[in-house]
């Protein structure tokens, strides 16, 4: 996957006015704090100039992760209410708030995939929001319009702003333990019909994951994706579920990363809900009342394995984790295995 050329354009502008060799130490410095000092809830991009490098270096793995989510959401809102999901329908998209918005990264993606109308960026620290502000700049004329509120996730919001739809991208993980409710907290009471949270493709991104998944369904919501159902986790607690994009590396990312690679691979975890309740109500073990199923039957949770004459797929649904083979003697089914890649949607026969 590319980021999209005026993305691209913008990011090198930043380049064009600024020592290469200092951001390449910017990120590093950068990485290394993120690293250590993650779950911590500290300021952990401290001036403009690392601002600039968190462009750099991190944006398109952001970007992808949340274009590959959004994917994945649309696909299973089409799969409910037919094509017309993410258009002018009872659950349509017109206004976007991206909380923690950093740079803009997930703007990005979301305006790739939806048509708003308003786009506002939640952002605590001011030399993210003027990078932001910069990256936005060069998108469509609602990026380019964007408000951003400068705020604290944790502490919440002024001004009551809300939102058709509300993502967050690796900001979870950044929170100390004790915040981390009231953070979910703030995305529920800002978003109108739809929520969709990101965190790293890690056991801890997981955790993270599930722990606002059981809150979302506690208040209501309906899980779209990647599960196709709201009832428990079927993964043991030694397991996790994590999805991956491809992203092409240009010549700045190589050198400011230190690698030749001409790609990266950003791996993710996440969760998308309606506010609205969809499908069947069910009662799981522990007593709690969920909507089942929307869109898809199953989602492959891992790379497919193509042997001769069969494909083997691991699937999540609603009745656990399963291991499918599907052979060349059913056409139709091994066919649609033999395109299906790691994180697509299935549909069982």
């Amino acid at each position: 996957m590319n980021i999209p050329f005026e993305m691209q354009e913008a990011i090198e502008k930043l380049i064009e006015e600024r020592s290469i060799s200092k951001i390449r130490d910017c990120v590093s410095s950068v990485c290394e704090r993120y690293n250590n000092e993650s779950g911590r809830g500290k300021t952990l991009v401290k001036n403009e100039e690392e601002a600039v490098s968190y462009a750099i270096s991190r944006m398109p793995g952001t970007f992808g992760a949340v274009k590959s989510t959004i994917k994945a959401f649309k696909e299973a809102l089409e799969g409910h209410f037919g094509n017309d999901a993410g258009g002018e329908t009872e659950i349509g998209f017109q206004s976007l708030a991206d909380i923690g918005s950093g740079t803009g990264a997930a703007v990005w993606a979301a305006a790739s995939e939806f048509d708003f109308e308003k786009i506002t960026c939640f952002e605590r620290e001011s030399s993210m929001i003027e990078i932001g502000k910069h990256m936005l700049s060069y998108g469509e004329d609602v990026m380019k319009n964007a408000e951003w509120v400068q705020g604290d996730a944790v502490k919440g919001k002024d001004g009551g702003f809300k939102a058709d739809l509300v993502t967050a991208s690796y900001i979870m993980n950044e929170l100390k333990q004790e915040d981390r409710n009231g953070f979910l907290k703030m995305l529920w009471d800002t978003a109108e019909k739809a929520i969709i949270l990101i965190e790293p493709g890690t056991k801890a991104g997981f955790q993270n994951v599930l722990s606002a998944r059981e809150f979302f369904v506690k208040n209501g919501a309906s899980v779209v994706a990647p599960c196709t159902f709201s009832t428990e986790c079927p993964l043991t607690k030694d397991d996790w579920c994590h999805f991956s994009c491809r992203m092409q590396r240009s010549r700045v990312q190589k050198f400011v990363k230190g690698g030749d690679a001409p790609y990266e691979d950003e791996k993710f975890s996440y969760i998308a809900v309606l506010k609205t309740c969809l499908g069947e109500e069910i009662s799981g073990t522990d007593g709690m009342k969920r909507t089942n199923c929307i869109g898809n039957d199953a989602r492959i949770i891992r790379h497919p394995i193509t042997n001769k004459g069969c494909i083997e797929l691991k699937l999540c649904s609603e009745r656990g984790i399963e291991d499918v083979k599907v052979t060349s003697r059913d056409k139709a089914q091994f066919k649609a295995a033999r395109k299906a890649e790691w994180g697509d949607g299935w549909w069982t026969t």
